[in-house]
């Protein structure tokens, strides 16, 4: 931990990176490229997952991953926090974004890299403010309660996807409801057989098979059965080509500084961004440091989320924070140090040149059967039943911040929950 006066705080969290890499040691070369190769085959269908539930083109959530993890993993504190894109940001970026910007639109996307960059000066500030210690009085109840209504949320937002509806886009969920059931005699066979047959892959290799990426196998599956039989002759909706390009500048735009109603949205989702990453990404940390011995500074570790969101938002990203999947992937994998994420980030961008034209193939519903699996994965069933039987308080709290995240936008439904908490 860092100690000392604030300028000597601040010289030691943005130096970190050479404590990182003066701890890199030749006999850990192997394990870390091992384990950075692990986690990069699972990041690379997930950011494309995570990029369509936040509206955004794959290349985007590529982007994220590639950058996000690198710069995470120089200025964290953890060896093995995996930094990227995550379903509840991703969830969160179009909450906000969808009523100011048509979704997927140049200004969308932008917008998205702005909300990155707020979020992560949010995080810096959090951390030389010494405010980590907050992570010690928010709510676990809060991040379940969240998880699960984000869960429900994703889970309807794909089902127009998996089943090729033209269903307008709402942040309201029963106006989605209402309209996939008045639709359902409309329903694309060719798109649902497509989503539902890569959800079925993907759950039976990862019984009976967990070192096959199951994600990454199924999604290849139905990229070839499109390209075989082609896209036009099953009428399905496709990805689209990934360019092969390095991340690029984000174009932020300044004159939304001076639109209150715009950059009041924008740092009102960045500060929930920033306040679920408190939760999220500190916790992710720490369970996984209980396992592997490591000791967790937890202003570090908010110094590293808040440069990752900088870098991602400024290089043709969009939110992130820690993602638990990957990260206990990075742990079992092997990984000694913090290398392990940034040769995870290098060898997602070398999938982006390497594979970015077959994206043409792959079909929007099989990302839709993904996202549903992930969506129903989410819960944590085993933390509601703990919360439940031994806390009539906290099980108070799941429930509101449960029921604010169907009901309200989703940013004032995390800070509600945790004003509560």
């Amino acid at each position: 931990m860092h100690r000392g006066t604030p300028l000597q705080r601040f010289g030691g969290y943005l130096t970190r990176p050479v404590e990182v890499l003066k701890g890199v040691r030749r006999a850990s070369l192997r394990f870390d490229a091992v384990a950075g190769l692990t986690v990069a085959v699972v990041a690379i269908p997930q950011s494309i997952a995570y990029a369509a539930i936040a509206g955004l083109p794959p290349a985007v959530g590529l982007y994220a991953a590639c950058v996000a993890s690198v710069v995470g993993a120089l200025w964290g504190s953890s060896r093995h926090l995996s930094t990227g894109p995550t379903n509840a940001s991703s969830l969160l970026v179009l909450s906000v974004l969808a009523p100011l910007f048509v979704v997927g639109s140049r200004d969308f996307v932008i917008a998205a890299g702005a909300m990155a960059v707020l979020a992560g000066l949010c995080r810096i500030v959090f951390a030389f403010a010494g405010l980590g210690v907050l992570v010690n009085f928010a709510s676990r109840a809060v991040l379940i309660g969240f998880t699960a209504g984000a869960a429900v949320l994703i889970a309807v937002g794909q089902l127009k996807t998996l089943l090729r509806l033209e269903v307008p886009r709402t942040p309201h969920l029963h106006h989605t409801l209402l309209g996939v059931a008045s639709q359902l005699d409309e329903t694309h066979l060719p798109s649902l057989a497509i989503g539902v047959g890569t959800l079925v892959v993907i759950a039976v290799l990862q019984r009976v098979a967990r070192r096959v990426p199951g994600p990454l196998v199924a999604l290849a599956a139905a990229g070839a059965v499109t390209a075989a039989l082609g896209a036009d002759r099953l009428g399905v909706a496709v990805v689209g080509e990934i360019p092969r390009a390095l991340p690029r500048v984000t174009d932020l735009r300044v004159g939304w500084l001076l639109d209150g109603e715009v950059f009041g949205a924008l740092l009102a989702g960045a500060m929930a961004v920033a306040a679920l990453g408190l939760a999220e990404a500190i916790s992710i940390a720490r369970e996984i440091a209980r396992q592997s011995g490591d000791r967790v500074d937890v202003n570090q570790e908010l110094v590293g989320q808040g440069m990752a969101n900088v870098a991602t938002g400024l290089l043709g990203g969009y939110p992130s924070s820690g993602s638990f999947t990957r990260s206990a992937v990075n742990f079992q994998a092997g990984a000694r140090t913090q290398l392990a994420g940034v040769l995870c980030g290098l060898f997602v961008l070398a999938a982006v040149f390497a594979f970015g034209p077959l994206a043409a193939f792959l079909p929007q519903a099989a990302l839709a059967g993904l996202i549903l699996l992930i969506a129903a994965r989410m819960p944590d069933w085993g933390g509601i039943r703990r919360v439940v039987h031994t806390s009539p308080t906290e099980a108070g709290i799941m429930g509101v911040t449960f029921v604010a995240t169907l009901t309200l936008p989703l940013e004032f439904a995390i800070l509600c929950g945790i004003i509560i908490s």
